[in-house]
């Protein structure tokens, strides 16, 4: 078994764009809780129990 196919990561994390202040964060893609915006205290991720819900723009993926 080659080396890549096991470390491979299933997650990312994601840079958003708050909608109300402007603020651009780092969040996981797969949050355990909500994740609100450290200036406004807007929820910017949702946690879902997978993959979660974005109320931001997307600006850049990290994989």
């Amino acid at each position: 078994m080659s080396r890549e196919t096991l470390l491979k990561p299933r997650s990312s994390f994601v840079k958003v764009r708050c909608t109300q202040c402007s603020n651009e964060q780092i969040v996981f893609e797969k949050p355990a809780s909500n994740v609100k915006c450290r200036v406004c205290g807007r929820i910017l991720v949702k946690s879902t129990g997978g993959k979660g819900k974005f109320f931001a723009e997307i600006l850049e993926v990290y994989s």
